[in-house]
């Protein structure tokens, strides 16, 4: 009989769990925790990476402009965050006093009649 090393038989194992558990449970659906930050923020903060990357591998000539850049990119990306946040908690209020004005309303309508 052929026997398996321990990493081997972990893997085997841990495959099979893996695979059963998918079958039964199905794959767990992730849900976008920051789906109020807008595309326009969105390219910023890639933009703001790859300049980040730039200066990880830039030499020494070119690493201030690229600092500066970055400073600049920075700074826009925690403005447009800023601004969508605000938006999206505005939106929440608005929601929020809507469904408070229609509790009220039926409320109203309750104590009338």
């Amino acid at each position: 009989m052929h026997e398996l090393d321990p990493t081997e038989h972990w893997n085997k194992i841990k495959e099979i769990m893996s695979s059963k558990g998918e079958n039964v449970l199905g794959l767990r659906q992730r849900t976008n925790a920051r789906d109020w930050i807008t595309e326009e923020t969105w390219k910023e903060i890639n933009r703001r990476k790859t300049t980040k990357q730039k200066i990880n591998n830039a030499d020494d000539k070119i690493r201030p402009i690229l600092l500066t850049e970055y400073s600049e990119i920075n700074k826009r990306v925690k403005r447009y965050t800023r601004r969508d946040k605000r938006a999206w908690a505005d939106k929440l209020a608005h929601k929020a006093q809507l469904a408070a004005e229609t509790i009220c309303e039926n409320y109203m309508k309750l104590q009338s009649g």
